[in-house]
């Protein structure tokens, strides 16, 4: 299936869609998961800040209504390169880092859950050769 994107010098986009259909052959239940992600890559300011965004949406089903469930997850960054810090041995970067999950059951309600994480972090890349 040919799905839309999008490729620029400084956006990336795409999108994914998944079926899988599986059969548990002791029980004899049919199992039917659908994804749907999209995602976005993105520099500016002379490859000074990026950010990146990830997301995918689940639908789980199961035949005798073993199963049944949805989820939503999503990730980001945003992220600040520090240029000159260290000349080019070291390239700091700053970032602001997220997670999203979203999962309803509607057998087992026990199993929903919604949680944002963020996070700070720093990151540096430095050159080595072995």
């Amino acid at each position: 299936m040919l799905l839309p994107s999008f490729t620029s010098p400084s956006v990336t986009a795409g999108s994914n869609i998944s079926y899988n259909r599986s059969r548990a052959d002791s029980t004899g239940i049919w199992t039917d998961t659908y994804s749907f992600g999209m995602n976005l890559n993105s520099k500016f300011l002379n490859n000074t800040l990026f950010f990146d965004a990830f997301t995918s949406y689940n639908i789980i089903s199961a035949s005798g209504d073993s199963a049944d469930s949805r989820g939503l997850s999503a990730d980001f960054r945003l992220a600040y390169a520090i240029r000159g810090l260290l000349k080019d041995f070291v390239r700091p970067a700053i970032a602001i880092r997220g997670a999203y999950v979203n999962t309803h059951d509607l057998v087992n309600s026990a199993l929903d859950k919604d949680e944002l994480s963020l996070f700070l972090v720093l990151s540096t890349a430095t050159p080595f050769t072995i």
